[in-house]
């Protein structure tokens, strides 16, 4: 028996490293895209006061008519389930 769940183990195991590996390649992508849109490029006021390169989560949210929280959690390669809605937002939003 217990060599009948070995295979099975392991399958799910590497499918695991899989769905993580494309969920950091995600997330480095939306960090890497959210850094090169400017304020400009998206008709936001810009201010000498940025701390920060590009947009920010709150400024990518707000103009995909998206939560923040869940940006958050997407752009952090956490394990979440989006509707076709939110990424056509995303679509939309990052060009």
């Amino acid at each position: 028996m217990l060599v009948e769940k070995l295979p099975g183990s392991w399958r799910e195991s590497k499918r695991r490293v899989n769905d993580q590996e494309r969920r950091k390649e995600l997330a480095q992508f939306l960090q890497a895209r959210r850094k090169r849109l400017s304020p400009e490029a998206v008709g936001l006021p810009t201010s000498s006061r940025r701390r920060t390169p590009g947009l920010r989560r709150e400024e990518l949210a707000s103009i995909a008519g998206i939560g923040l929280t869940w940006y958050t959690r997407l752009e952090q390669g956490r394990d979440i389930t989006v509707s076709p809605r939110f990424l056509k937002a995303w679509q939309e939003c990052l060009g």
